[in-house]
């Protein structure tokens, strides 16, 4: 890595950290994981509470009421197996350890698509109109330009990310009895990388949006646009159970675009994660080759 782009990274992570629309969101978004996450825990310390007090009155034995705590967490986890329109064996262990943890999953993975594209569509349109590039390609290639905002608004994502997961971590272990810290870790820390695909992924679909034009507003409104038609793709795949047989083919159509490949990111088998995980990184590579040619092409 050329220190070139080192720098335009170093600049730009900066530099976002100081842009009060993104920390506003990234702020919001935190805050909501917390939310979610912590309404979780108090549900859970609720039903380990009446689980207790079971356990109290019957005379339970230590070790089953440990087994009884742990069914209460495993009951939750099947639940949102369930949402998912999963089974509860091909979650990933480090999901069912944690369910507040999967909980946080399950909002990022919502909420990261549009979120990503109201915290990115001004990537670069605003310095297109205002031709601030002009004076940026004299210290660094237009490649380093491109590639080091990406990559400096993904770090800031995951930065998001990875400070949610862990206060949630510590909001688990001040807060529910079965809890395991080193599995709560793991996971926070198996969460967090699952996540930085994904923002690689849905920031570059924003770069490439926001280097096709010199207005924000239309920027905002041409990444949205991608990222519906990405969504209507799925529409298909969910249809096939009200058609014939000669229609089973369209269960592969929400494979075309990312959402298709989210279930893999809870899987317990690595072939399957694996998958995912390149299909993101694909995605997230194809659109900064796509936002480097049409930016390679721009009179600044």
């Amino acid at each position: 890595m050329r220190s070139g782009l080192v720098q335009v990274i170093r600049e730009e992570f900066w530099l976002a950290l100081r842009t009060r629309r993104l920390i506003v969101l990234l702020v919001m978004y935190v805050v909501l994981a917390l939310l979610i996450s912590g309404a979780t825990m108090f549900s859970l310390r609720e039903a380990e509470r009446i689980a207790m007090q079971e356990i109290a009155a019957r005379g339970i034995p230590p070790d089953m009421a440990r087994d009884l705590l742990t069914s209460t967490m495993e009951r939750g986890i099947d639940e949102v197996a369930r949402l998912l329109s999963k089974e509860p064996e091909d979650f990933h262990p480090l999901f069912r350890t944690s369910l507040p943890l999967a909980a946080f999953f399950f909002l990022a993975t919502t909420v990261i698509p549009f979120g990503t594209l109201v915290a990115s569509f001004d990537l670069f349109a605003s310095d297109l109109r205002a031709r601030s590039f002009c004076f940026a390609t004299l210290r660094y290639r237009r490649r380093d330009i491109v590639l080091g905002r990406v990559i400096a608004h993904t770090a800031t994502l995951a930065v998001a990310n990875s400070i949610a997961a862990a206060i949630i971590v510590v909001m688990s272990g001040a807060l529910l009895t079965n809890f395991q810290l080193g599995s709560a870790l793991q996971g926070a820390a198996w969460c967090s990388f699952l996540l930085l695909f994904m923002c690689a992924a849905f920031v570059a679909i924003s770069a490439f949006a926001s280097v096709n034009t010199r207005r924000p507003g239309v920027a905002l409104a041409m990444g949205f646009g991608i990222f519906l038609a990405m969504a209507f793709v799925r529409i298909p795949g969910s249809l096939v159970g009200l058609m014939g047989p000669e229609w089973q083919w369209m269960a592969h159509v929400p494979r075309l675009v990312p959402w298709g490949w989210y279930g893999g990111l809870w899987s317990s088998h690595p072939g399957e994660t694996a998958l995912s995980l390149a299909v993101y990184g694909a995605y997230a590579a194809g659109f900064v080759l796509l936002a480097l040619n049409r930016f390679s092409k721009e009179d600044l």
